[in-house]
Parts: structure tokens; sequence; C-alpha cells
């Protein structure tokens, strides 16, 4: 999916205008520099999921605790990689009328991840879900103590059940600090021992990743206003295009602006 954030001034309004192609076209559908592949059209195959344990209860209750790891693992075999906890129960409720708890342990390629969360909650199982700390959240109006929630559970158990990209409106589910106003949400993290720190307010969608991976990408190929496809690159070197019709274009970069057509 693509996140597109339109910030919006007092009963503003935009217009999004999908435009017709500008007759026939070829489009770019591969980018490579010195034969290394840095954009590529292709769909990328379903991951494989792995489930190695999975467990759905009252976890510290053996007695109302289910070994759910073939449930899940169907589940995965569906190209499922998020669902609701609480189907977990349904055929073999282990706690009627308590909210339990599902944890996974799967791996993808050989990787191990840990998602967790409970019913109410969709879990997440997928190859971004490396753990992470949340050390602090503040959400609300920045300034105003009155006006302003500790979010730092809330979220951690967000990310627990493997989301790493969320609305900032989320936090105000069941405890809005301040209704029908803009609020603010600042968030330190640790990630895999890096500190990381992000902010956002309501209309926005926030990522929690390690900075070292929050650059831009090696290249970008877009369409100027006269309908040409135009290659960005960050740096120059020896790059190829791949059209779609199979059609290549090679051509040496010094600069980091290239008109492909």
């Amino acid at each position: 999916m693509t996140h597109v954030a339109v910030p919006l001034s007092g009963s503003g309004s935009v217009f999004v205008v999908f435009r017709s192609p500008r007759g026939e076209t070829d489009p770019v559908v591969e980018v490579t520099r010195g034969g290394k592949l840095l954009v590529s059209a292709t769909p990328t195959p379903p991951i494989e999921v792995t489930v190695t344990k999975a467990r759905y209860g009252v976890l510290d209750d053996p007695q109302r605790t289910r070994d759910v790891t073939q449930k899940v693992q169907r589940i995965m075999d569906q190209g499922k990689y998020s669902f609701p906890v609480s189907s977990m129960a349904e055929g073999d409720d282990p706690a009627e009328g308590t909210v339990k708890t599902l944890i996974v342990e799967y791996s993808i390629e050989g990787r191990p991840f840990t998602a967790k969360a409970t019913d109410r909650s969709v879990i997440h199982l997928r190859d971004n879900a490396i753990p992470v700390q949340i050390e602090k959240a503040i959400y609300g109006v920045p300034g105003d103590p009155q006006r302003t929630r500790d979010v730092r559970d809330k979220l951690q158990r967000l990310v627990d059940a493997g989301e790493r990209s969320f609305v900032v409106a989320r936090m105000a589910e069941g405890d809005d600090p301040a209704f029908l106003v803009v609020k603010t949400l600042n968030v330190e993290f640790t990630i895999k021992g890096e500190r990381g720190r992000v902010s956002g307010t309501d209309p926005e969608t926030i990522h929690l990743v390690p900075a070292s991976v929050l650059r831009p990408p090696a290249a970008v190929v877009r369409t100027d206003e006269q309908g040409h496809a135009v290659l960005e690159v960050r740096e120059g070197g020896d790059y190829r295009c791949k059209t779609e019709s199979g059609r290549t274009h090679g051509f040496g970069i010094g600069a980091c602006l290239h008109l492909l057509q």
C-alpha cells in the first residue's frame, strides 16, 4: 500500500487527480548499477513462515493454555500473515470470558522472530518483527500535562504484536486526552541496541525503524510533467534500465538526474 500525508488547514480541501496515460507507454521495470539490482517492479514472492511454537490462553496457567502451533501454521500456509488473536479461540476456547494471550515463535529463511498479542488485537508475523523496546511515549497536546498521556505500555503492546508502522491517532483509542484536538506523539525506542526517536501528529503514520535504514533509496524512477521517465540517483555510476517491453538503456551518470525517454 501507499501512505500519503496530506496536511490541511481548518476546512481545507485538496483535489487528487489520476491522469490518463499519455498514449503508449513502456514503463521502466528494472534499474541496475554496476550489475547490482536497485529497482525492480517484479512482484515480491510470498514469504514462507515456519511456526516453531505457538501458545494461546492464560500463559501462566497450563490448564487454561493451548498449543496452537498447527493452527497458526495453517493460517501462514494460506498466505495470511496478520490475523485476529481471538480467532485462536474458535473451536477450543481455553479460558472463556477471559482475555487471553497468543505468543508465537517463528522463523523466516532461518531467522527467528517472536510476536505476542492479546485478544482484541491483530498479530503480525512478518520479517520486520525485530524486537523493539519502547523507552518513552508521550501523546497529547505538547506543554499541557492535563491533556497528555503516557502511552508507553499501549505502544509496546502494538510493537510486540509485530507492528512497526501505525497511525498516530490510534493512541487515542480508549483514552483520548484532548477530544477534537490534533495531538502529537513523541516516541523514544531501542532496536538491536540502537536508539531511535520519532514524532508525528494524528493525521500521520509513523515508522519505528533504526536510523541506519532511514536513508533515501539509491535510485527512483518518476515521470515529469511532459510524461518523460526520469531516473534520479544518489550517486554516479554505470546504470542500465530495462523497460516492460524488454528494451534496455545503458549509460553512465556523473550527476544525479537523467532523462530516460
